[in-house]
């Protein structure tokens, strides 16, 4: 449900960014979600608080990956200290809500973390500050549009971290999931990279001398 951010993107970014409407990017992010069905073989049984959650972080991802396109013209570093501050601020603020919900089992398992567990949590910041960077200039240079079908190789390196931190390992239909995720990101890019090419090559022979 959450990678549905990307067909969101692709239809809310002609209208909201002006961005032109091109069938190979439609195919490519539905190609892409195909493939995350694959992965996560839905079935039934789910229940509709969680589907609700689900629906809303796919739309607030989708505005968020829209918003940052839009203040792309920023320095990239002036945009992710705002962000930063200001989820900084919302997160402090929401602790003396948020805090007393634990009840003590989940206080005392908080203080009795291992080492690598610390080592992961931390890491989530510096990847995540990274990542958030990467973003940015990424939607300076390109098309929201464009760069949306890229949001299902995350499937790929969580695979990789379930792997590394939990022990759990895809199996082969999963990898059959993966592999279309990263044939329609890499189709999408190849294909329009080769049309760019083209369109250049044929603004060049058409130039008057």
């Amino acid at each position: 449900m959450i990678f549905l951010a990307p067909l969101i993107i692709l239809a809310l970014a002609p209208w909201l960014l002006g961005e032109p409407k091109r069938i190979s990017r439609w195919t490519a992010a539905a190609l892409g979600f195909v493939g995350v069905l694959i992965v996560i073989r839905p079935g039934s049984g789910l229940a509709p608080i969680g589907v609700v959650f689900g629906l809303i972080t796919a739309v607030l991802m989708a505005t968020q990956h829209l918003l940052t396109r839009k203040v792309a013209v920023d320095h990239p570093l002036t945009t992710i200290l705002w962000s930063g501050l200001i989820g900084a601020i919302g997160i402090t603020m929401a602790l003396p809500v948020v805090l007393p919900m634990f009840d003590s089992a989940w206080q005392q398992t908080l203080g009795q973390l291992p080492i690598f567990s610390w080592m992961v949590l931390v890491s989530l910041g510096l990847t995540g500050g990274v990542g958030h960077l990467l973003q940015i200039q990424a939607y300076r240079l390109a098309a929201a549009s464009l760069l949306a079908p890229f949001m299902y190789l995350q499937i790929v390196p969580a695979a990789a971290l379930g792997w590394l931190v939990w022990g759990e390992f895809p199996d082969i239909v999963s990898w059959v999931g993966i592999a279309l995720i990263c044939a329609s990101g890499a189709g999408i890019a190849w294909y329009e990279w080769h049309s760019s090419r083209r369109q250049a090559a044929s603004a060049a022979t058409n130039r008057p001398a």
